[in-house]
């Protein structure tokens, strides 16, 4: 419901820590991780997004999309977003078969 949207950003003080993102990215070692976010997103900051990539172990992508929001990036900027996911899962496949 459009009542519970501000509570939103509190609603993490009842999450407890164990599903903190933060702790949990470093921990997926060698597992490929791209993040796509929208920099216009207004549910989850963008900087979110860059802090879990700053704290990711390679191999690993950031795609900042120009404004969008929570959900439409990734369909308004299909032409952007399909070859890149396609580019990095590519290259990350070729340098396991590679290995």
């Amino acid at each position: 419901s459009l009542l519970g949207w501000p509570l939103i950003p509190f609603l993490s003080i009842l999450i407890s820590g164990g599903y903190d993102p933060d702790d949990h990215v470093a921990k997926l070692a060698s597992i490929p991780v791209l993040f796509i976010h929208c920099s216009g997103d207004r549910v989850i900051p963008a900087n979110h997004s860059w802090q879990l990539h700053r704290l990711a172990r390679e191999p690993k992508e950031l795609l900042l999309l120009p404004g969008g929001r929570h959900t439409s990036g990734v369909h308004q900027f299909s032409n952007l977003v399909i070859p890149r996911i396609d580019a990095f899962f590519t290259r990350c496949l070729d340098s396991k078969t590679q290995k």
